[in-house]
């Protein structure tokens, strides 16, 4: 469980006997969840998506679970964002007064998520995560 002593520990994420770069996972996941080949991801401050183009929080070079699992929840529900949401749509069906439309956002985002776990069930967990992180934060 995210969180527990044990998982909180930093290690390296290992793949094959080598030592993989948590980036390469993250942007390869969100590609794949997206199903956008093409997208382009990078890691620096923040988290931000323009079109084709995403940027993610840097991780650490030695993550602890928490902060991957935080990550991995990042990408998720970015993944099940642009793989589920429809722009069109979406401007047709926004309201227009600001209050609305943030609500209307949110619950966008909480239907491209339940869409996603109602598959990945690891998905949810992910999210949970980050949503549990960003909600100590804030």
């Amino acid at each position: 469980m995210v969180g527990d002593a044990p998982a909180a520990r930093a290690r390296p994420l290992q793949a094959g006997g080598r030592r993989t770069d948590l980036r390469e996972v993250a942007a390869a996941t969100l590609r794949a969840l997206a199903r956008q080949p093409r997208l382009r991801v990078e890691f620096g401050a923040g988290t931000r998506v323009s079109g084709l183009d995403v940027r993610l929080p840097l991780p650490q070079p030695v993550a602890t679970g928490v902060q991957r699992a935080v990550l991995r929840g990042e990408v998720d529900a970015i993944g099940l964002r642009l793989r589920h949401h429809d722009p069109a749509l979406q401007r047709e069906l926004a309201p227009r007064a600001a209050a609305a439309m943030r609500l209307f956002d949110e619950l966008e985002q909480a239907r491209c998520e339940a869409c996603g776990a109602r598959r990945l069930p690891g998905t949810a967990v992910n999210i949970a995560a980050a949503r549990r992180q960003r909600a100590r934060s804030d």
